[in-house]
Order: structure tokens, then C-alpha cells, then sequence
């Protein structure tokens, strides 16, 4: 059965772009395989007696039957995508030369020997990877541009399964150590300062403050439940007592005038506008006047190239939300949200295009 995974990835990479529908499709594409071949372990007569389930008249009623399990509500259009799926394969199939002319209960599908290897069970073998790839693509492209609604959590790596990845790949691309040392230089900390870390992710840069300035009051916040589990378990091996919440940046948990510096890495280009607005305005709230808000996270590109590997993290996390940043749109967010005195300290090159750290102060009450 090798070919009913490229009929199945071929079928993903046709389908429509919703979630239910192209599983529905993909699902039909596997069907006709799925009600014959899947039953080669039953005596011969059994065998024989499915095999017309591959046919198009029978497949029809197959549909119609699969379709049944579903909710009266989404049945018809269940149906419908079944059958577009199976259909799609029975016309894969008739690409497939060893067909021709063996299997009379094709018709009409098995009177064409196109000679066309794409889809031989053999020959598709070497094409796997290559599908696979494309239909990897085409998740991607949807996701970096379906548009997401305000407020909506993204995980840490996007999907929740791929967390233990967050720390190894922040490493590898973003120069991590690199930046977050010169974001904490450029805060000065001093002793007895309320620090809080927005989204903080595994704990990283309150590790390494603590490290710094080991009398600084830490406190951490993020949406993503997982990776606190992992920076709690990380501030717990060195003994670091920072206050970890969870909660959203957009309404943060805290009294007004709460902390003397924020700091936030690598977190605004996973944000809306309407988002960064929000997240902007309740900084300012949380900050003393005269506290600051440090941040580093990816600006407009210093040059072509640069601008060439963003395009590569907007693929990934997608085109809505990181735009603002490339357009270098966050010092002006920073103003209209009340801060003075902005300016971007340092840029730094990563393998995702320019990083820029900012600093922003609350304006001091006249």
C-alpha cells in the first residue's frame, strides 16, 4: 500500500485550506485503499468480494455510508468532500500504468496506461520524501497567513508539541546569549528593583538576571502553561526566586506602578497591532514614572539580506503579526503608548534578519 501515502499527501496538497475540510478530503483520498486493500488478510473470496469498492459506482455508496457517522449538520458537505477525495484517487490511479487494462471494474479508469511513474507504488517511493516536504510547505504558508483573532495564544514554537525545542533553536538562530546580556547591561539593575520578565518563556533571561543582580525582585509571566513548567523547573535547579504567573500580556495581573524595569524578548512579533497596543499600554501602567522597558525583539532589516531571512521567520510565525516589525513600527507603538525617550541602543544580525534592542522609559508625572 506505499501509494495510499501519496495519494494521501497528493490529496492534502489539492485540498482546501480549512482544517475539517481537507481532513474530510484527505480521508476520501485514502478510502478507496482504506475499504480494499487494508482487507488483503482476509481469505481470498473476502478479498475479492471488496475489491468493487475501488470502482466508482461503489465508492459512491461508500461515501454515502462513511458519511453517516457524522452529524446530521455536516453530513451532506461530509459526504461531498468524501467523495471529491475518493475520486481524486480513483483519477490517481489511472495514472498508474500497472492498471491499465487489469482491473475492469476501474472503468472508466482502466482503460489509460499513461506511462506516468509519479504515482507508481515503486517509483513514488523516492518521490515520498519530496511530497511530504510539499505538503509540510503548504502547512506552513497557511498558517503564517490565515489571520488570527486579537488576544489569540500562540505557543512557544507555535505548536505545543514542539516546546522542547524553544530553548536548543533560540540558541542556535537568535545569538541568544549574545543579546540577552547586552539587554540586561543596557537596563542597569540595581539591588532591590521590582523586575518583571513579559513572556518569559523557560526562564532564560531571569536566570541570567538573577545571575547579574542576584538582590533584583523577579517576577515572570506567560500565556503558555508548558513553557513554565519548564522554567520553573529551571529557576528551581539553581534556586532562583522569581515569581512565576500565568496570564496574558494584554491584561496583566498587577497594581499600577508595580515594577521598575520590564523586559520582553523576542515577544511582540507574535502580537497583532491591535495586541501590541493593548500589551504597550499595560506596561505603562505596571511601570513607576521613570521605570523602563527593555525590549528585544526583530525590527525593519538593516539590508536586503537581512530582510531576505526575515521573510523566512514571517513564513514561520506568520505574516499578520510580524509585518509591524519589519516595517519598524514598534518605537512609534512605544510613543503613542505614553513612553518617552525612545531609541534603539544596538542591532544585532541573527539568522532571522535584524534584532534590534529598544529601551523606552514612562514619563515621569510633571
Amino acid at each position: 500500500m506505499p501509494d495510499v501515502v501519496s495519494h494521501a499527501a497528493a490529496a492534502y496538497l489539492v485540498g482546501d485550506g480549512r482544517r475539517r475540510e481537507i481532513v474530510l478530503f484527505v480521508l476520501g483520498g485514502i478510502l478507496p485503499d482504506a475499504l480494499t486493500r487494508a482487507w488483503v488478510l482476509l481469505p481470498k473470496w473476502g478479498y475479492e468480494a471488496l475489491t468493487p469498492l475501488h470502482a466508482p459506482v461503489p465508492m459512491v455508496a461508500a461515501c454515502a455510508l462513511v458519511s453517516l457517522f457524522f452529524a446530521q449538520a455536516v453530513r451532506w458537505e461530509a459526504f461531498k468532500l468524501l467523495l471529491a477525495g475518493a475520486f481524486f484517487h480513483l483519477f490517481l490511479d489511472g495514472l498508474q500504468a500497472h492498471l491499465g487494462g487489469g482491473y475492469p471494474w476501474l472503468f472508466p479508469f482502466s482503460w489509460w496506461t499513461g506511462e506516468v511513474p509519479l504515482f507508481w507504488p515503486e517509483d513514488s517511493m523516492t518521490l515520498y520524501p519530496w511530497l511530504l516536504l510539499l505538503c509540510a510547505v503548504k502547512w506552513a504558508f497557511l498558517r503564517a497567513t490565515t489571520p488570527r483573532a486579537e488576544g489569540a495564544f500562540i505557543p512557544a514554537m507555535g505548536v505545543r508539541w514542539a516546546t522542547f525545542l524553544y530553548d536548543p533553536l533560540a540558541r542556535l538562530t537568535t545569538r541568544e546569549a549574545t543579546f540577552k546580556s547586552r539587554l540586561l547591561r543596557q537596563a542597569a539593575l540595581e539591588p532591590g528593583m521590582e523586575v518583571l520578565d513579559l513572556a518569559c518563556g523557560t526562564g532564560t533571561l531571569g536566570l541570567a538576571a538573577w545571575r547579574a543582580r542576584p538582590a533584583i525582585r523577579l517576577t515572570g509571566i506567560d500565556a503558555d502553561f508548558d513553557v513554565l513548567l519548564r522554567a520553573r523547573e529551571k529557576l528551581a535547579r539553581e534556586r532562583v526566586p522569581m515569581r512565576l504567573h500565568r496570564g496574558f500580556s494584554t491584561a496583566l495581573p498587577y497594581a499600577a506602578d508595580a515594577f521598575d524595569r520590564v523586559f520582553s524578548t523576542l515577544f511582540f512579533h507574535h502580537l497583532r497591532l491591535g495586541d501590541k497596543r493593548r500589551t504597550l499600554a499595560e506596561i505603562a501602567r505596571v511601570l513607576r514614572p521613570g521605570g523602563e522597558l527593555h525590549v528585544a525583539d526583530f525590527s525593519a532589516p538593516s539590508g536586503p539580506l537581512a530582510r531576505a531571512q526575515f521573510f523566512v521567520l514571517q513564513f514561520i510565525d506568520g505574516f499578520e503579526t510580524t509585518t509591524d516589525n519589519v516595517r519598524g513600527m514598534l518605537p512609534d507603538l512605544m510613543r503613542e503608548a505614553g513612553f518617552a525617550h525612545v531609541e534603539v541602543r544596538e542591532q544585532i544580525r541573527t539568522t532571522f534578519g535584524t534584532l534590534a534592542l529598544f529601551v523606552a522609559r514612562r514619563a515621569a508625572p510633571d
